[in-house]
């Protein structure tokens, strides 16, 4: 064996370790077109840029539901307490101002603090129900071009409008404790159609005319 072939055969095993025997292949044109076509952006990790828009995304509206929610509770005056002029005490609700009812308002008592004075006030009638647990109604007042106050059978018992007053009850007792007086500038009409009058006194009974006469007439 002579020594260039050895020498050869040499070169040849280290080429194989060292370098690859085969010829690198060039590359293709069309292939290197296409990468030059994507945007860097996408080339340089496009997930995490994705994530990233997501969460900015989220915080945009975590931002907006605290501005909401800040100006919902500014504007109605939310606190511990209360909404507003409503203030949730122990006993109750204590309303300061004034407050609109648009349909109906139910409440066992409404009070107004010793120094001020409480006033309702309805469009066209004002009227209050008194009714039992199983809403039967007791007894109704009405306040409307007249005052009107009815029984539980919705029968009227008292009634007061600019022109007369009425009274629908079987007696009408009159008490005070200096007496009772009844004035008016003009005359005075008593008149039963069905029955009797009658007059009762544990005292004395006086019926005085300044002017005129008085007069017992009898009609058969």
């Amino acid at each position: 064996m002579r020594v260039e072939d050895t020498r050869t055969e040499a070169e040849g095993a280290r080429g194989w370790e060292c370098s690859p025997t085969t010829e690198e292949q060039p590359p293709n044109n069309e292939t290197q077109g296409k990468l030059n076509c994507v945007p860097l952006v996408l080339k340089s990790g496009w997930r995490r840029i994705s994530l990233y828009g997501i969460i900015v995304f989220l915080m945009c509206l975590v931002f907006l539901n605290i501005a909401l929610t800040l100006w919902i509770i500014t504007t109605l005056r939310l606190t511990k307490n209360g909404i507003g002029p409503l203030t949730i005490v122990r006993d109750g609700i204590r309303l300061e101002g004034n407050a609109w009812v648009t349909e109906e308002l139910v409440a066992s008592t409404i009070s107004s603090p010793p120094t001020q004075p409480l006033t309702v006030q309805a469009h066209r009638n004002f009227t209050i129900l008194v009714s039992e647990e199983s809403h039967k109604e007791r007894s109704k007042l009405i306040i409307s071009h007249m005052f009107k106050v009815q029984d539980a059978r919705g029968g009227s018992v008292f009634q007061a409008s600019k022109d007369e007053v009425r009274v629908f009850a079987d007696a009408l007792v009159l008490e005070g404790t200096g007496g009772v007086s009844v004035r008016t500038p003009q005359s005075i009409y008593l008149e039963s159609r069905a029955g009797n009058i009658d007059i009762t006194s544990h005292s004395n009974i006086q019926l005085d005319s300044v002017v005129g006469a008085v007069n017992k007439n009898r009609c058969s």
